[in-house]
């Protein structure tokens, strides 16, 4: 069997050698590459969780703390004796003046963030169920003012408490909607990083 002269065998070697080199590389690109845009998928879910949905649910927090002591302080507001009214009413507009140091940024927070059709809904009910509350609300304090404590109380009993909780509903329904899609985004983080780690 003839065998190849000396120098052409080098070259032969020098090639193979080259290309497995080359190989080399162009694997650790690509798996540079997907490794990359992994991190960056991972990012971007925990980014939404933390950015976007938990500071959605924040405000959101905040609204019905706000609603809850509201309804509270309305009904010691028919309670109380005629000296104190002064000061419940007082909480009654602190109350809502915290709530709306949370709508406003909520509402700049949708203009500005990605938001989705469920989420944009589900704050269009809440806004629905203060317009049609918060013109009870302020009728039983005016009641309540003017010495009719039993028109207050019966407004209360009939028509403000079942608003407030339809109120208080609402708000729990965007939170649990922004815990959901919190959760979401967290599995995929959690899919995303098992997807590397079960590569390297």
């Amino acid at each position: 069997m003839q065998t190849l002269p000396p120098k052409r065998r080098s070259l032969s070697v020098a090639a193979q050698l080259a290309l497995s080199f080359a190989l080399v590389l162009a694997m650790m690109l690509v798996l540079t590459v997907a490794s990359i845009s992994k991190v960056n998928a991972i990012e971007g879910s925990l980014a939404t969780v933390s950015e976007d949905n938990s500071v959605k649910q924040r405000y959101a927090i905040n609204f019905r703390g706000s609603v809850h002591d509201r309804a509270i302080a309305l009904r010691d507001l028919t309670l109380v004796g005629d000296g104190e009214v002064k000061d419940v009413i007082a909480l009654i507009n602190k109350l809502d003046a915290d709530y709306q140091q949370s709508a406003r940024p909520l509402d700049t927070v949708f203009s500005t963030m990605k938001v989705n059709a469920d989420e944009r809904a589900s704050l269009e009910r809440i806004k629905a169920v203060e317009a049609r509350t918060m013109p009870l609300a302020a009728k039983a304090i005016a009641l309540r003012t003017a010495g009719d404590v039993d028109g207050a109380r019966q407004l209360l009993l009939t028509q403000v408490k079942p608003a407030f909780v339809e109120w208080l509903a609402t708000i729990n329904h965007f939170i649990d909607l922004e815990e959901r899609m919190s959760q979401i985004e967290s599995a995929k983080a959690r899919s995303t990083a098992g997807c590397c780690g079960s590569r390297s």
